[in-house]
């Protein structure tokens, strides 16, 4: 799935979400699952980011060296949506069953593939990072250079 999908998805449910249980919830249900899934990124974000309480302690150049935590949880939404997808499905398929046969599913792999979307957006959202980068990257030349 491409990232831009991952991160539309992620939008809509980043909205509800932050509606319906505020963004103090969102933000402390995707930190912990950032760091079940990749600590590098998980201490990137604390180290630069986060200081007593949430105030935020950016670099030196904040609007440069800081990527919005918030872009970080749309795309995590949006890879949990999409890692979903096949067990939503199951479930579907489940249901047109009739009542009366029980849902068996197996708790382990239904975190499995949560975790998974976990990485799928954390990888959407370094590939947005890495692109960003390339398109200021004609800035950084010297009108010097010669």
């Amino acid at each position: 799935m491409p990232a831009s999908n991952v991160f539309n998805t992620g939008r809509a449910l980043h909205s509800e979400l932050i509606r319906a249980y505020g963004p103090c919830w969102v933000t402390s249900v995707l930190w912990d699952l950032v760091y079940q899934v990749d600590v590098d990124v998980w201490a990137w974000f604390k180290d630069r980011l986060f200081w007593k309480h949430g105030i935020p302690v950016p670099g030196p150049n904040p609007c440069l060296s800081c990527p919005s935590f918030e872009v970080l949880e749309i795309a995590i939404l949006g890879g949990l949506v999409t890692s979903g997808f096949p067990i939503a499905e199951e479930i579907r398929q489940h249901v047109g069953q009739g009542p009366e046969v029980p849902l068996v599913m197996d708790p382990a792999r239904v975190a499995e593939e949560m975790l998974k979307g976990v990485a799928l957006g954390i990888e959407a959202f370094r590939a947005a990072v890495a692109g960003s980068v390339d398109d200021v990257r004609p800035l950084l030349r010297s009108s010097q250079a010669g």
